[in-house]
This record gives structure tokens, C-alpha cells and sequence, in this order.
């Protein structure tokens, strides 16, 4: 537990003080952007600009309207000039209630609109951002904060705005009356305003250090309730349940002491407040009394003098929340910067040659490491080269670990080489545009990924306009079929969230229709049958032959009957390929399978067992 808290302390002091790379971005650069996603709100911005001028001629003219009112009433005894003038005040009061309604109403449209562009923005660029940023993201840090600083980054600007112009021009007007009525009452009564500010600043200052901890906490929250859910299976078998609830109760906990600490510091602001405002009204009873008795002072000043006095409380304490807005936005913009620069990255370095009827993938002495700074025991791939082509089955084989699926995501240009090139059709990769480059390659994973959609719709996912016919023929080359008659509205039915309602092999076989609709140049299996039997992967094998004769095929496995379904076996071994032969030319190939996956001690023979035909 005491290694838990370090951690989350740790975490959130990172978040609070950010990253070096945050840290490098100049804050004006953030609200460059800020200001780039809220000019696009011009008309509303203007409105807004208005309505507050209007709002404090508003402010200022109903001080002098009380103020005449209650003369007329106190001083002259002219009913009928009270009756107009109270006419005169109703119409002030409905102006001024109809100007706040058009002004939050501008303000929350143009807020909901920048929020939104900024959240499909921000989720654009994490989707556009290159696939090593997504390997190397940390285990805590959930992809639910993109969205979530982009709604916090969108807000900011206009309640910055809320607090640091329409309250500033709120306070100004009401001042401006006060001083022209009396200065020197008006200053002898602000005293006291001064030194309330102060401590609601240094309030919300300790409700802001409890902010950033609660927020991490939260994500936590998140994190293990979705993944027990997830992973319920495990949980249950390995006797979990007190472990994890136990980890969720130490951090909620935490929450229930941060909370506990913010009501504290939130309950001080409004007694606070009062407090001040009620020494400020003592000052101005008093010395007002005064100048009511001297005849410096009409009834109707003295009211409309204290009415706006009481009024002043509410920009002040406005405008410390503008501190506290500002330094979210800077944390949230900084964030937001750093994921549009791994998109830009990502959008810059695609290629240009648009390329179709694939020949030939080429490999040529490939290094790629997955850390920053590798050292020379860090690289998965060392040197590695190999060629296929067009029309070829190809098994890469080899012990886990040593660097298939790295290739394989290579292949997609899903990892980019630190060293060495690939080539296709004899043109670097990097050259390439990538859009048309994928449309000839399909891949099917172990771990096959369909979305909560329905079954229709993930396996013509990557051609939509795909027929019903042609899914449900791509559905029976995959031994689906059987499935499809086993739901209740068949391919329309929804399969849940990550195929909840499927097994492992029926994933995986989904996966596999939506490659054989796609009708690639180029088919990449990547542990792709390793949930299915025997007998469905070798029918799945045939079928996949006689619906897409001409297409090339790289398969990886750990199954030895495998190789009878390819022309060549290829071998890895530390990051690279050791062995390139047609499968015509082994005598043995159960052997030869067996010589690479397993080694030469008692473990290495009792593991061989399991790959005996």
C-alpha cells in the first residue's frame, strides 16, 4: 500500500509540475491554439462584447434609478414621479435579466461548439498519432483523458472570459457609480474587500492542490472497475475478488480524505464570504448613518449606495476562479499540443507514391528497437532481412519473443524502421502513401479485435459497400455459418463490447471473413487460427485458396501442420531471419519445425511432445 501512494503521489506531481516535454511548451503557444479553436465562434465572441457593454450602462443606470426612486419616495413625497420611476426600474430589471439570458445562452452555444470541435479534434489526433506512441503509453494512463482535456481546454476560454472581462466590466460599472456618489465612502468601505480576496485566493489555491490528485484518483476509479469487468474470468478463478476490491477501496479511501479536505476549504469560502461582506456592510451602516444625519447623504443614495456595495462581493470572488481556469487550461493545452505534434509527425512523414498490384515485400537489413534509447541488447529487430512475392504462402516460424509480430506490424508500417528499409515493389516504404499502400494488405491477430457493432458491420468493416451476399459467402469460406444460425437476428445481431457474446475462435474467425471480403494482395495471419481445431483451420485453409488464388500469404504459427498450407517456411531467431527454404525441399518437415521452436534439454523434449502429428 505504501509503494501505491509513492506511486500516485509521483503521478500526480508529474501531472501538476508536467512532463519535461509539457514544461518545454511556452504557455503563449497555448493560447495560440485556444484562440485558433475559439475565432471560429467570431459572431458569438462579438455578441458577447456587446451584450456586456450594454450589461454595465445596465449595471450603472439601475444604481441612479434606486437612488432617484427612493428620493422621490423619502425625500419629495411625489408618488406619481415613484410610480414612473419604479416603471422605469421594472423595464432596467427585465433588461438586464433578458441581457444575462442572451449572454449565457451565446456563451454556453459557443462553448458546446469549441468543446466539440477540440473533443473530435483531439480524438482524430490520437487516432492519426503513430502506433509507437500508443505501445509506449503508460499502463495508468487511459485514453479517457484525451477527450477529457479537450472538453477542459475548450470550456477554459470562455469562462476565462466570464471571469476576466464580463466581471471586470461588471466591477468597473458598479465601482464607477459608487465613486461618483461618494469616493471617499466608496474607498473607506473597499478596505476591508482587499483582505477577503487574499484568503479566497489562498482557498482556492489549497482546493487546486487537492484538484490534480482527485483527478488521477478518479482515472484510477475508471481503470479497475472496467478492467475486473474485463477480466471477471480471472479474477474468479485465481481467487481475486478481496484483492481487487481491496485495491479500489485504499484508493477510494484517498478520495474520501482529498474530499473530505475540499469540503473543508469549499465550506470556508462561503462563511468567509459573509464575513467580509458583512464587515464591509458595518463600515458603510456606519459611515453612511453619518451622512445621513449631516444631510451629506439622501435616503436614495445611501440605498443605492449600499445595494451596489453588496453587489461588488461576486466579480471579486469571480475573478480568482479565473486563476484557477488558467492554469487547467495551460495543463490541458500543453497535452493536447504534444498528441496534434505526434499526429502532424505521423501526417508529415507519409509518403507521396501511390502504388497497387503488389510483387514483391522486400526486408533489407530492418534494426527497430521499442525503446527511445536502445542499447544493443534492446533491439527486437537485428539486421533482419527476407523477400516475398507476389502469389507466395510463406510460415514464419520461430521461438516467442524473437521478433514476428514486430515484423509483421512493420509490415503495415504500423512501427518504422531505426535502421535499414523496406520496400515494396522496390520503393521504400517511407515513400509510399500509406492510405493505399494498407488497402492491399488485411491482417488477422491471435488476439482478433471486433467492435460492439453487429456482426454484419465488423466483417464488411473495411469495405462497406461489400453485399450481404458476399459477407455471408466470406462468413461459410470462414466456418462462421453455424454461428451466424445461432444468433437470434444472425448477422445483424450486435456482438458486444470487444465480442463479448463471442468465443476466442469465433473472433478470430470474424477476423478472417472480413480479410476474405477485403480480397487483399496480401494476406498476413498472425497466430491467427490458434483458437480453431484442426480440422475447421484446414478447411478455413482450402477455402481461403480457392476464393483468393492470386493473393499472397505470410502466416505465423507455433502449429507444425501449418507448413502444409505454404510454398516456403521462413526461421527467426534474436530478431532476424536465419533460414529461407521452399517446403518441397525438407525431407522431414515435422523435424525441421522442431529443430527451431524447441531446443535440446528435458524441458525443451517434453515441449516438443505437443507438436508430435
Amino acid at each position: 500500500m505504501g509503494k501505491e501512494k509513492q506511486g500516485i503521489k509521483r503521478l500526480v506531481q508529474e501531472i501538476r509540475e508536467g512532463t519535461p516535454e509539457e514544461k518545454s511548451i511556452p504557455k503563449g503557444m497555448v493560447f495560440l491554439e485556444l484562440w485558433a479553436a475559439v475565432r471560429t465562434q467570431k459572431k458569438i465572441i462579438v455578441s458577447l462584447a456587446c451584450l456586456l457593454l450594454v450589461q454595465g450602462a445596465v449595471i450603472g443606470g439601475g444604481i441612479w434609478l434606486v437612488k432617484v426612486t427612493v428620493d422621490q419616495l423619502f425625500e419629495n413625497r411625489d408618488q406619481k414621479g415613484v410610480l414612473l420611476l419604479i416603471g422605469a426600474l421594472f423595464i432596467a430589471t427585465v433588461l438586464k435579466s433578458l441581457l444575462d439570458f442572451l449572454y449565457n445562452w451565446f456563451q454556453n452555444l459557443a462553448i458546446s461548439r469549441v468543446r466539440d470541435s477540440l473533443v473530435v479534434k483531439a480524438f482524430r489526433d490520437l487516432i492519426y498519432s503513430p502506433f509507437i506512441f500508443h505501445t509506449q503509453r503508460r499502463d495508468s494512463e487511459k485514453y479517457g483523458w484525451v477527450l477529457k482535456e479537450a472538453a477542459v481546454f475548450g470550456e477554459s476560454a470562455f469562462k476565462m472570459f466570464h471571469s476576466w472581462v464580463k466581471q471586470p466590466v461588471t466591477l468597473i460599472s458598479t465601482i464607477t457609480a459608487l465613486l461618483v456618489i461618494d469616493w471617499k465612502l466608496t474607498l473607506f468601505g473597499m478596505i476591508i474587500f482587499p483582505l477577503g480576496f487574499l484568503f479566497i485566493l489562498f482557498l482556492k489555491k489549497k482546493v487546486k492542490e487537492f484538484l490534480y490528485e482527485r483527478k488521477q484518483l478518479l482515472g484510477m476509479v475508471e481503470e479497475i472497475i472496467s478492467e475486473a469487468i474485463y477480466g471477471i474470468r480471472i479474477i474468479k478463478v485465481f481467487n481475486l475478488e478481496n484483492r481487487e476490491a481491496g485495491n479500489l477501496g485504499s484508493i477510494v479511501d484517498r478520495q474520501r480524505v482529498l474530499n473530505q479536505k475540499n469540503a473543508f476549504y469549499m465550506g470556508l469560502m462561503a462563511p468567509v464570504s459573509e464575513f467580509m461582506g458583512l464587515m464591509g456592510l458595518s463600515v458603510i451602516l456606519l459611515a453612511g448613518s453619518q451622512s445621513i444625519f449631516s444631510g451629506a447623504f439622501t435616503t436614495g443614495t445611501f440605498f443605492a449606495f449600499l445595494m451596489s456595495f453588496l453587489n461588488i462581493y461576486r466579480p471579486l470572488k469571480d475573478l480568482s476562479s479565473g486563476f484557477v481556469t488558467y492554469k487547467m487550461a495551460v495543463h490541458s493545452g500543453r497535452k493536447l499540443i504534444i498528441l496534434q505534434r505526434h499526429a502532424d509527425t505521423e501526417r508529415k512523414t507519409d509518403g507521396r507514391v501511390s502504388v497497387r498490384n503488389f510483387q514483391k515485400l522486400r526486408f533489407d537489413r530492418v534494426w527497430f528497437s521499442y525503446s527511445g534509447e536502445p542499447g544493443e541488447n534492446d533491439y527486437v529487430l537485428r539486421d533482419a532481412s527476407m523477400e516475398i512475392r507476389r502469389g507466395e504462402s510463406v510460415l514464419l516460424i520461430g521461438k516467442s519473443g524473437v521478433g514476428k509480430s514486430t515484423l509483421c506490424d512493420m509490415i503495415f508500417r504500423l512501427l518504422i524502421p531505426e535502421r535499414g528499409a523496406i520496400l515494396v515493389n522496390d520503393i521504400p516504404l517511407d515513400k509510399i502513401e500509406s492510405r493505399s499502400y494498407r488497402r492491399m494488405f488485411a491482417l488477422c491477430s491471435q488476439d482478433a479485435i471486433v467492435f460492439n457493432r453487429s456482426l454484419l458491420e465488423n466483417i464488411k468493416i473495411a469495405v462497406p459497400e461489400a453485399s450481404r451476399e458476399e459477407v455471408l459467402a466470406a462468413a461459410e469460406a470462414a466456418r462462421l455459418s453455424p454461428y451466424i444460425d445461432s444468433l437470434e437476428n444472425g448477422l445483424d445481431t450486435n456482438i458486444g463490447d470487444r465480442g463479448a457474446w463471442c468465443s476466442g475462435g469465433e473472433r478470430q474467425r470474424i477476423a478472417i471473413a472480413r480479410a476474405i471480403v477485403q480480397k487483399p494482395d496480401v494476406l498476413v495471419f498472425d497466430e491467427a487460427m490458434s483458437g480453431l481445431d484442426v480440422e475447421t483451420e484446414d478447411m478455413i485453409w482450402q477455402n481461403i485458396r480457392r476464393l483468393l488464388p492470386e493473393t499472397t500469404v505470410l502466416a505465423v504459427s507455433h502449429r507444425w501442420h501449418t507448413i502444409h498450407y505454404c510454398s516456403r517456411v521462413m526461421v527467426m531467431s534474436e530478431g532476424q531471419v536465419i533460414e529461407d527454404r521452399d517446403v518441397q525441399s525438407i525431407d522431414n518437415t515435422f523435424e525441421f519445425f522442431r529443430s527451431f521452436l524447441v531446443g535440446r534439454g528435458k524441458h525443451d523434449e517434453e515441449a516438443a511432445i505437443s507438436l508430435e502429428p
